[in-house]
């Protein structure tokens, strides 16, 4: 069977309704309607087995490659250095890359694919919108009276941050799928106000990073070919314009600035700041690499290794750290090369299928793979609960757009 043929139950798609509800809301609520979609996907999967039906959305690169990553974890618990329970729960975390097969075997049509999206950015832009609410001062009877920052509403700032940098790419990419007239204007309007509340209001200094390789992407698609060799330098002139228009974004980077400056000089304090803690984190991985580099230590074992790199003494702020803040030594810590193979080839898979998509949503869907790729690179963004389920669950459904939307006339060329 193809994507096209296969039987059209609309029913199936709402527990995917339910979880782009919730992306931006709640973790419990992601918790409850994650697990009911991954239920009913396994409910599908196993009628379809019995039915003998070649289910050909689970041989895409990215769900067999989603599918490996797992299994990789799993079959590592056959030499991970920690206890078998320590193992399982980190095993367990990322059980969100089930979302990518899962949410390809509920949501059948365009029209769902639309839906679930649509859903998801009526959500995202209530938040948008509270949160600016909060900057002006506003108290709001739907707002928790202590917030984790300056115009965050339910998450911290850092993933409201990211989520918005998300919602910016989404929302620009995507204006001429906007229903209505003014639904292009209205994109556009929600793209430059998560913009200016990125600069001016959240203090998510990985999601402002996330926004200038969005914009960096998108400016590289808008030059001519000729020119597209100096998009590269998009990104450079946009952080320069930021540091030069917010006061907020200038200070926090000064700070980026002075932290990797303690660190180098090793200046008191200087692992107990937020670039020093990263950095430390980063080195000690990198260390632990280079006892195993192919295979790792095992799903888990990456705090166990920590301890043992700070030879069992890790500052009182990082005792419980469980995960490097960066995603990608994350996975080499545990599985060696092997794992960041894996995991690079999983996200190369998202672009290569992305670009058989028409052109809309093959640019909003590799825009989101750079936001992630971005956050990877800045936290465990795959590992972490709330933001990785955002990105399972937003590439899987933009993933399913894509195969159901005619194909573009011109191939693009992303």
């Amino acid at each position: 069977m193809t994507f096209k043929n296969l039987p059209n139950r609309p029913f199936l798609a709402w527990p995917v309704y339910g979880l782009c509800a919730f992306l931006p809301l709640s973790i419990a609520g992601i918790g409850v309607f994650k697990l009911l979609s991954l239920l009913t996907g396994l409910v599908v999967l196993l009628a379809a087995l019995l039915q003998g039906q070649r289910l050909l959305v689970l041989r895409t690169g990215p769900s067999v490659l989603a599918l490996s990553l797992l299994g990789a974890l799993a079959a590592s618990l056959t030499y991970t250095s920690v206890p078998l329970p320590e193992a399982l729960s980190v095993l367990t975390k990322y059980g969100k890359l089930l979302l990518i097969p899962a949410v390809a075997l509920l949501v059948r049509s365009r029209a769902q694919a639309i839906t679930a999206l649509g859903i998801y950015v009526v959500t995202q832009s209530f938040i948008l919108l509270t949160s600016w609410l909060l900057y002006m001062g506003l108290h709001l009877p739907w707002v928790p009276a202590v917030t984790n920052g300056i115009g965050v509403v339910y998450s911290s700032y850092l993933d409201q941050a990211i989520f918005t940098a998300g919602l910016a790419a989404i929302a620009w990419h995507l204006r001429r799928d906007f229903p209505t007239r003014y639904g292009p204007v209205i994109a556009m309007s929600l793209a430059a106000l998560a913009v200016l509340n990125l600069l001016f209001v959240l203090t998510g200094r990985s999601g402002q990073v996330c926004l200038i390789a969005a914009v960096g992407i998108t400016v590289w698609w808008a030059m001519p070919r000729k020119l597209r060799p100096f998009a590269v330098l998009a990104p450079f002139v946009a952080f320069g314009l930021a540091m030069l228009l917010s006061a907020q974004f200038n200070q926090r980077y000064k700070a980026v600035f002075s932290e990797i400056n303690a660190y180098q000089t090793q200046t008191a304090g200087y692992k107990e700041t937020s670039s020093g803690e990263r950095l430390n984190y980063w080195r000690k991985s990198l260390q632990a690499m280079a006892e195993r580099p192919v295979l790792g230590y095992g799903v888990g074992a990456w705090q166990q290794q920590y301890h043992r790199m700070e030879s069992g003494k890790p500052t009182p702020a990082t005792l419980g750290v469980r995960n490097p803040h960066q995603e990608y030594l994350f996975w080499g810590v545990q599985l060696g090369a092997v794992g960041v193979v894996l995991l690079l080839a999983w996200m190369l898979s998202i672009y290569m299928e992305a670009r058989k998509f028409e052109v809309s949503v093959m640019q909003a869907t590799v825009a989101l793979l750079v936001v992630f790729a971005v956050a990877c690179a800045l936290n465990s963004a795959l590992y972490d609960g709330l933001v990785g389920d955002y990105f399972c669950a937003l590439l899987a459904v933009l993933l399913t757009l894509g195969r159901y939307s005619p194909p573009p006339l011109f191939r693009a060329h992303a």
